[in-house]
């Protein structure tokens, strides 16, 4: 069953919530597992830079020995190959001294006069023996491209004799990456990729990347960052998890809160079916499918439910019904009929206040209710409604109608519900009883009344008629608008269809083609001779045709009248001759 447009902009808001609180849930959870990430990193970072610290810090470490050796020998150099030697580790590509800030000797000696010749003029190293000469702290540089190393961090150390003079200076060649490999490959091992960043000297601000694990042509992505100081310069460690950050959370996260967002959905909108059906079965339990009003027990449902909220409220009840209403159905049809009733309602709509509780009882019957009004502005209403001209279009036809209502006043009359609407049914009664298109305000002696001669319908009349009964209209093409079963059985037709095809429809098709002139001359004359008269009498003889081809003569007994539909009309009564030559004698 599809949604009605409220229930279906219902069901549209709520998906488009749902999807924004999936996205929102699912962007919140991500940015949580990227923070937890970052978190992850930043420790990891710090980790391994202390690591990368304690890496170089060893090989700084090694000039100590060196210093108090000097020391010790008051700036002589003594054993200094087989002391280098001692000191030598894989990650040290040169160990040297250089008294006065000149090398003069080196480890191992066969690289002295290349790296002694690039150190010397390296363009840092002056800066670097002024650096530490003026602050007494090592100092380290680089990296440094060596003849026969990539790369290498120079490590400048200041001595000074126990007298306080300065004596010159160790130098160290650190093989880089060499160092810190180890350290290196235990970080990658976890996942991450890495850039070392320094600063080429104590007196540089900028940071140069040393090494990364990344080609030369690429770079970290937002890195979780760690700075620390290393031999009076700043050194930084910089990770990030290999292929970028990216949380594994957010598609299972994001189905899994589109599967709950489509199992919420498809509940509210069952919801909203069942909803749907409930209000169609209340609607249709509580509602004349017909017209829209209340049926009768709807309208004693909400007559219960004001009363049970406002006990003592005035109220007036009216019953209405249609004037002739078997009359529309038989001449028109019932679907002419279901018009007249659907254009009664919209009337009694229009007429009464909007708080009015109106109801179709069944057939042509209705039932109004007005509470908290006066009993003559009610009163006033009611006639209003009874007085007003109806009609309405059905085809070619304007159809004409009119109402009778009966009405009875709470608490004046009667303070009980039933009694209430009893009281107005007895009033219509009398409304119909007195000539109907009328209102009648309830009376004591309304009880009498009887009711039974309403009880005949205009078909039975017609059939209970002795002959045959046909009505057509005057002029024009006298159009047939009823004849009754006898009639048509005696023409020789099957039913009312047949009959009207068989005639084409008009009177004229029924008598004899001879005896039409006469026929139609002498209703003429009858009709002048009672000019001014809205109904009179008139007295024929004429041949009337049957189906078969055969021919009937008629004694035809007319009268024409007014009606408010069809303006002149001729009700005919029509006896064969032969049958009222032989009358029966008891």
């Amino acid at each position: 069953m599809e949604l009605n447009r409220r229930h279906k902009i219902i069901a549209i808001i709520v998906g488009i919530i749902l999807l924004f609180l999936s996205c929102l849930f699912t962007w919140n959870t991500r940015r949580q597992d990227l923070q937890a990430q970052r978190s992850r990193a930043s420790e990891i970072s710090k980790t391994y830079a202390t690591e990368l610290k304690r890496d170089f810090n060893l090989g700084i470490g090694r000039t100590a020995a060196l210093k108090q050796m000097i020391k010790d020998n008051d700036g002589q150099v003594k054993y200094f190959s087989t002391s280098a030697k001692l000191l030598m580790k894989d990650y040290i590509d040169l160990i040297a001294v250089a008294p006065k800030g000149k090398i003069t000797e080196s480890y191992p000696s066969g690289k002295t006069a290349s790296d002694e010749f690039t150190l010397s003029y390296y363009s840092e190293t002056r800066k670097i023996y002024d650096y530490t000469k003026m602050t007494g702290r090592v100092a380290m540089f680089g990296p440094v491209k060596l003849p026969l190393v990539n790369q290498a961090m120079v490590v400048v150390d200041p001595v000074y004799l126990e007298t306080g003079q300065l004596w010159g200076y160790i130098i160290i060649a650190i093989k880089v990456p060499k160092i810190y490999r180890h350290t290196m490959a235990a970080l990658e091992s976890l996942g991450y990729d890495y850039a070392i960043k320094a600063t080429a000297s104590p007196t540089a601000k900028k940071l140069s990347l040393v090494e990364s694990s990344l080609k030369s042509s690429q770079k970290l992505s937002s890195p979780a960052v760690y700075t620390m100081k290393l031999s009076s310069c700043r050194f930084r460690l910089e990770i990030t998890p290999k292929g970028g950050w990216h949380s594994s959370k957010t598609i299972p996260i994001l189905a899994i809160c589109f599967i709950i967002s489509a199992i919420l959905l498809g509940l509210l909108i069952a919801l909203l079916r069942i909803t749907e059906k409930d209000d169609e079965l209340h609607y249709f339990a509580y509602r004349d499918p017909l017209t829209g009003l209340y049926n009768r027990r709807g309208f004693l449902h909400e007559l219960n439910k004001h009363l049970a909220q406002v006990p003592g409220d005035l109220a007036t009840a009216v019953s209405l019904d249609l004037d002739d209403f078997k009359l529309v159905n038989d001449v028109y049809g019932h679907d002419v009929g279901d018009m007249a009733l659907i254009d009664l309602a919209d009337r009694l709509r229009a007429a009464f206040p909007k708080d009015t509780l109106i109801s179709r009882s069944g057939g042509d019957e209705f039932c109004a209710m007005f509470f908290g009004h006066s009993p003559s502005y009610c009163e006033r209403l009611i006639k209003r409604a009874v007085v007003q001209e109806k009609s309405f279009k059905a085809g070619n036809y304007e159809i004409r109608y009119t109402i009778s209502a009966g009405y009875a006043d709470r608490p004046e009359q009667t303070k009980k519900l039933e009694r209430l609407l009893t009281l107005a049914d007895k009033a219509l009664y009398a409304a119909k009883l007195s000539g109907k298109n009328q209102s009648k305000h309830y009376q004591e002696g309304m009880n009498a009344l009887n009711r039974k001669q309403l009880g005949f319908t205009v078909k039975k009349l017609a059939e209970g008629i002795p002959g045959e009964f046909l009505i057509y209209q005057a002029g024009g093409q006298e159009e047939i608008i009823f004849a009754n079963n006898r009639l048509i059985e005696h023409t020789g037709c099957r039913d009312f269809e047949d009959f009207v095809a068989f005639t084409k429809g008009s009177f004229k098709g029924l008598v004899h083609p001879d005896d039409l002139n006469k026929v139609e001359f002498a209703i003429k004359e009858q009709a002048l001779a009672n000019r001014g008269k809205d109904c009179y009498d008139s007295y024929l003889e004429y041949r009337v045709l049957t189906k078969s081809g055969t021919a009937r003569r008629m004694v035809v007994l007319g009268q024409m009248a007014q009606d408010d539909n069809y303006g002149l009309v001729y009700f005919v009564f029509m006896q064969e001759k032969e049958a009222l030559a032989k009358p029966f004698m008891a």
